[in-house]
């Protein structure tokens, strides 16, 4: 079960969201997908989005672990798409294994083709908000191909960009959110099993979110979303019945 994609496994949500700025009226709706077809899925609905948006391809970027998990599949699943639906891969960026995220967002930014394209996001923390602020920079649209389990940034509209020199906060910039966010099972169950228990231990901390809910409508009155709160419950009970099964 995964934080960021309250869904069940094997099934597609369309959601609908308001249009971000910098993206095409017309593209009003948000996939969030977990399965082993996650990719196919994927790159049907970039296809989509392509000539809805009159796009001219797609820019894929990674990291080197990011590829070596899931580099391979994700080249294949949208060479498959270039050859069916004539919509081509522009460019396949590999970013630095300890590139800082500054450098790596001006890699993204030069070797990224001066044309409107679909930005497909594939790794962690580092490269979802690498790409987010990329296309932010560009007003290009994005979607992201989930690597880990422990995070909930895959569909945030935030980017947090590293301040200038050392011990220097890092400066919020409001950008948009992905298109899609994709779980490709197969990948993440191949994943470490340090990674795995991370990813287990952020969704059981889920319960303790609860608890700061409570404190704060009782302390400063805080409204309290029950819906909120049975998703968290119910995102912990399933993650424990899983392993424990």
């Amino acid at each position: 079960f995964i934080p960021s994609l309250s869904i069940q496994l094997g099934t597609t949500a369309t959601l609908s969201s308001p249009t971000a700025v910098g993206t095409p009226n017309n593209l009003t709706t948000m996939l969030k997908h977990i399965g082993s077809d996650a990719l196919t899925v994927l790159s049907l609905f970039c296809a989509k989005l392509c000539r809805s948006a009159s796009l001219t391809g797609i820019a894929i970027i990674l990291d080197t672990a990011s590829h070596q998990l899931i580099g391979r599949d994700v080249e294949d699943a949208f060479a498959a798409l270039s050859s069916t639906n004539c919509v081509p891969v522009r460019a396949t960026i590999l970013l630095g294994e300890d590139l800082d995220e500054r450098d790596a967002i001006l890699q993204v930014l030069s070797e990224t083709p001066s044309e409107p394209l679909l930005f497909v996001a594939v790794g962690g923390a580092s490269v979802t908000n690498i790409v987010r602020f990329a296309a932010h920079c560009t007003r290009n649209i994005w979607v992201s191909v989930m690597t880990s389990t422990s995070n909930d940034l895959y569909v945030e509209s935030t980017s947090k960009i590293p301040g200038r020199g050392q011990n220097t906060l890092k400066q919020f910039v409001s950008c948009s959110p992905p298109r899609a966010v994709v779980a490709h099972l197969p990948s993440l169950m191949s994943a470490p099993k340090e990674t795995i228990a991370a990813g287990f231990a952020t969704i059981i901390s889920r319960e303790f979110s609860v608890a700061d809910m409570y404190l704060g409508g009782l302390l400063l009155n805080e409204p309290l979303d029950q819906l909120s709160v049975r998703r968290c419950l119910e995102t912990v009970k399933s993650c424990v019945i899983c392993r424990s099964g």
